[in-house]
């Protein structure tokens, strides 16, 4: 499901089993250099930085211990709002256009 999706995955997980399940799956891509992982924490100070890399480039990010108040920024990765410029879909993340 992770990686058949277009969307991005939002799991609620108490338990912490699809937690520790995606890090061995982040962990293993990583292991074949096919793909960057990432894992952030909801406090980061970075995190806008982190998901706007993500995005650009492809990186699998997972962010942990989200609270039920996010913060706005991280809005537009969670409810993509995509427009088109030419072939491309650009992301309005911040005040930038992504790729």
């Amino acid at each position: 499901m992770l990686e058949a999706t277009k969307r991005w995955a939002l799991c609620i997980d108490p338990q912490g089993q699809a937690n520790t399940f995606i890090k061995k799956m982040g962990n293993a891509l990583q292991a074949d250099k096919k793909q960057m992982f990432k894992i952030l924490k909801a406090t980061d100070e970075k995190i806008s930085m982190e998901l706007e890399a993500g995005i650009k480039f492809g990186k699998f990010v997972l962010l942990e211990n989200v609270s039920e108040k996010l913060s706005p920024e991280i809005e537009p990765v969670l409810v993509p709002q995509f427009k088109r410029k030419g072939k491309n879909r650009m992301l309005k993340f911040g005040e930038k256009d992504l790729d």
